[in-house]
């Protein structure tokens, strides 16, 4: 079950980036649709610049749904770790360092007393 939940989350936020970067898309060609008209809004007609950036914003969802959705083993794939072998001689073993004396530790030693 926790499976789902987590294939489920990982679609839901694979589509709202997708729906993000479509209307950052649309309404950055809206903006450039409309800049060379600053009469756009007094038009009887809706302006063709709002049409172009919904088609640019629908293109943009659909490229990145389908690169999110359809190439997730690039970015899903398990790293292929070797199980540890019975003596491997390639593998330190420091069990036994970690009861002995600090070599970097320094070592602070009290001055005798001077004799009276």
């Amino acid at each position: 079950m926790d499976t789902f939940w987590r294939t489920l989350g990982r679609g839901l936020i694979k589509l709202l980036v997708s729906l993000l970067a479509a209307i950052g898309v649309a309404f950055m060609v809206f903006a450039g649709a409309i800049v060379s008209d600053p009469r756009i809004w007094e038009a009887d007609h809706p302006p063709v610049g709002l049409f172009v950036a919904i088609a640019a914003g629908f293109i943009t969802a659909a490229i990145l749904l389908a690169i999110f959705f359809l190439m997730p083993s690039r970015w899903n794939r398990p790293m292929s770790a070797q199980p540890p072998r019975e003596g491997a001689e390639d593998v330190a073993d420091f069990r036994a360092d970690f009861d002995a004396p600090d070599p970097h530790r320094e070592m602070r030693y009290s001055r005798p007393k001077p004799s009276q």
